[in-house]
């Protein structure tokens, strides 16, 4: 995690005032959830800008910090920063009153002497 937070001091000018002072109220809680995400430089460079979501996340119960932590880091890696996705699913194809047979099916239509036969010679599926 310091390899990336010192790419992050690269990018973002105040990253170590912002992240790294000592009065940034960063909890041990939230400190080990940024081990578990994949973007942890991200999502504190962004909580120690806003410390007062930083601070509403630290009172928070440990796991309820995590789960904080883990969804902010969704956001900013999907690039909607906690907005709901306005894209909607491709619907699935329609359903067919009648779908195309498979030549031999039997259907409602199949006559029982056809089914008995077919029973009979071990074809009847």
């Amino acid at each position: 995690m310091h390899d990336e937070f010192d790419k992050a001091s690269e990018k973002y000018d105040d990253f170590d005032e912002v992240v790294r002072a000592e009065d940034v109220p960063f909890t041990p809680h939230v400190r080990d959830a940024l081990l578990l995400v994949e973007n942890p430089a991200e999502v504190a460079y962004k909580l120690g800008k806003n410390k007062s979501e930083l601070e509403r996340i630290s009172k928070l119960h440990p796991l309820d910090q995590a789960r904080e932590v883990n969804k902010l880091s969704f956001s900013l890696m999907g690039g909607n920063n906690g907005k709901p996705s306005t894209t909607k699913p491709n619907p699935m194809g329609t359903v067919r009153a009648n779908p195309a047979n498979s030549t031999g099916a039997i259907t409602d239509k199949t006559p029982a002497s056809v089914i008995r036969a077919r029973m009979k010679a071990g074809t009847w599926k």
